[in-house]
């Protein structure tokens, strides 16, 4: 029986459905030619013959489908030919298909261990396929580590330990047949991590409530006695459980499978090049309209439908580069379950929102971000289980993902010791770093934690103690154009909050002019636009001037004093009032001139400015500078700023 007759018979037993005629007689002829295969051994021809019998007749009990699978697996027990030379390029092309498979695979693993139910039949489908193309290529290991995982797969307890070490074989084994270095270890070590029993029928008949554990005990007892006969059977034939139950007990015990959505794989480039054509394309609209008279009803209504068809064509394009952020969650997991093995804490690590939606750009950024968190929280933060006091023995770190006022934020939370201020003060003063005043509050001190070089570690390893890691998740961040913010209580644990943009290509927001600039404030922290009547303004001791709005005095901050770039030009200012959770400020400028998307473009020789998030080009082909809300509200607080304004 060749490698392909084989996979045929796997592939047929596994989406075997006894209620399916035309399943059936695909099955029924695989059997046939099986049985007349002069090359098996009697034993496989035997049970090639009983499976074609059997199938010919109309479907009985429920445990006829487990009976066909037993025959299938009978005959797959008949050793391997001995591998053909490969095709050279057809090796190729597997290795390059295959190149992602690993880290693809293991993520599925956690996403299925997290409750994600489309994830195991996702694995079944992926190992299967892996382990078909293996065999079609003579790579036996391969197809055999893939093989013990899929039969791993059946139940509702994933291994995912055995699992994942299974999928990191998998990928550095693919890597190695490309000329990498090999596995570490054999594939018969990864296979024996799956030496654990599998959930038995009875036992999720017990489970489920469909029979009593008794009942189950005694059925086993006689298939002792009777070799041959299937528990199931016993259990119908005692009237101890209905057939349906014992069909869907073995629908369990099986796993599932599912109709895919279609998708497809496009290289990142063309996105980033369709996505750019676009908005050079809104650019070049914007531009037309400015020089256009717009009088005539019908270009007016022309223009109208061009710019509602551009705004959903960038929409779109921006979907495009949206993915979720669960691939980097995923792998900060990996990281947080690896550093806890090492130090010897017990861990269980949290999600949710993993769903949530980010710029792939601004996924892939914050992997290195995530690793060097959950580690810290590892290290530093979950106490070992005999320190833990009354908390549970098992620490827990959560990374969730939620949208608020047009930002994501991501946090890192564990329930450790939480950060101690004398320790990270003194640390620091140890290291010759700044020291804030005496009166600066927690989260001031909070900040000395991500200046380059800062550990409270008192010995180097190889997780913590080289000074390197937060400094690093700081200047990562920044670079998303994002801030963080860290919670933290003695005893209780630590929160790091990643507040990020969804997206780095494209902006909705306000046009401001100011200064004889142009900038563009993002609508998602707009609460506001007001023009103060005179004697609205209110000088405060120690606050600058003051602006009653809704029944709150706003802080008064001309924008140009806020950026280091002139003055306002206007006798009569405008204000805008940008807020972040409860922070609200009111930005004094020349003009509020309208909504615009800004599609932002780098600009080589632009210096940092705190404040400034980017730059854009306007529909008169000037530079607009687009701010940065969260940072402006930080400088609004500074004291220089208060006394000047």
């Amino acid at each position: 029986m060749s490698p392909q007759d084989r996979e045929a018979i796997a592939e047929a037993a596994l989406l075997f459905d006894p209620a399916d005629a035309a399943a059936r007689a695909a099955l029924a002829k695989r059997f046939g030619d099986a049985a007349a295969d002069a090359d098996l051994h009697d034993g496989a021809r035997a049970a090639a013959s009983e499976g074609a019998a059997l199938l010919a007749g109309p479907a009985q009990d429920a445990t006829f489908a487990q009976r066909i699978a037993t025959l299938c697996e009978t005959i797959l027990a008949e050793p391997l030919p001995q591998a053909q030379p490969v095709d050279r390029s057809a090796l190729e092309e597997f290795l390059t298909r295959a190149a992602g498979d690993g880290d693809e695979l293991a993520g599925l693993v956690l996403g299925w261990s997290h409750g994600d139910g489309e994830a195991q039949a996702d694995l079944r489908r992926r190992f299967h396929t892996l382990k078909g193309d293996a065999g079609m290529l003579g790579l036996a290991p391969l197809q055999e580590v893939c093989h013990a995982a899929e039969d791993a797969l059946i139940g509702s307890a994933p291994p995912v330990d055995a699992l994942l070490a299974a999928c990191d074989w998998i990928g550095i084994e693919v890597a190695h047949l490309a000329g990498g270095p090999p596995p570490q270890r054999s594939e018969e070590d990864v296979i024996g991590l799956f030496a654990e029993p599998r959930r038995q029928l009875g036992e999720i008949l017990v489970e489920s409530g469909a029979a009593q554990p008794e009942t189950v005990a005694a059925a086993l007892l006689e298939q002792a006695r009777t070799p041959g006969r299937r528990i199931g059977e016993l259990l119908v034939e005692r009237g101890a459980v209905h057939a349906s139950d014992v069909s869907a007990a073995l629908a369990q015990q099986n796993g599932g499978s599912r109709t895919h959505a279609a998708t497809m794989r496009v290289e990142v480039d063309r996105v980033d090049q369709l996505s750019d054509a676009v908005g050079e394309l809104g650019i070049a609209f914007a531009m037309l309209g400015g020089s256009v008279d717009r009088g005539d009803r019908r270009i007016a209504t022309l223009f109208g439908r061009i710019e509602r068809l551009l705004r959903t064509a960038q929409d779109q394009a921006d979907r495009l580069r949206m993915i979720p952020v669960r691939p980097a969650f995923l792998r900060a997991e990996r990281a947080a379950r690896e550093a806890a093995a090492r130090l010897g804490r017990q861990l269980e690590v949290c999600m949710s929102g993993a769903g949530t939606e980010l710029d792939k750009a601004v996924v892939e950024g914050l992997a290195d971000p995530l690793l060097h968190l959950v580690r810290n929280a590892v290290a530093h933060g979950i106490e070992m289980p005999g320190d833990r006091g009354t908390k549970d023995v098992i620490g827990r770190i959560t990374l969730s993902a939620v949208r608020r006022e047009g930002r994501v934020e991501i946090a890192v939370q564990d329930d450790g010791r939480g950060l101690d201020r004398a320790r990270i003060l003194a640390a620091a003063a140890a290291k010759g770093l700044p020291q804030p005043p005496a009166e600066a509050s927690d989260r001031e001190v909070w900040e000395l934690i991500f200046l380059p070089g800062f550990s409270t570690s008192e010995r180097v390893d190889g997780i913590s103690g080289r000074g390197v890691g937060l400094d690093v998740v700081r200047n990562a961040v920044t670079d998303l154009r994002g801030r963080i913010r860290i919670d933290s209580s003695p005893g209780t644990g630590t929160s790091f909050t990643l507040v990020l943009p969804p997206t780095l290509a494209a902006v909705d927001g306000l046009s401001l002019s100011c200064g004889g600039h142009r900038f563009i404030v993002p609508t998602s922290s707009v609460r506001a636009c007001v023009r103060p009547r005179q004697g609205d303004l209110a000088p405060a001791a120690g606050h600058g001037r003051l602006l009653p709005h809704q029944g709150r005095l706003l802080p008064w901050r001309p924008l140009p004093d806020l950026l280091g770039i002139g003055a306002i030009a206007s006798k009569r200012p405008q204000a805008v009032v940008i807020g972040s959770g409860n922070r609200q400020a009111a930005l004094a400028v020349d003009q509020i001139i309208g909504r615009s998307q800004a599609i932002l473009k780098p600009v080589p020789g632009l210096p940092e400015i705190p404040g400034i998030a980017g730059a854009s080009i306007g529909s008169d082909g000037r530079i607009e500078l687009v701010l940065d809300p969260e940072a402006l509200l930080d400088a609004c607080d500074h004291p220089t700023l208060r006394e000047a304004s």
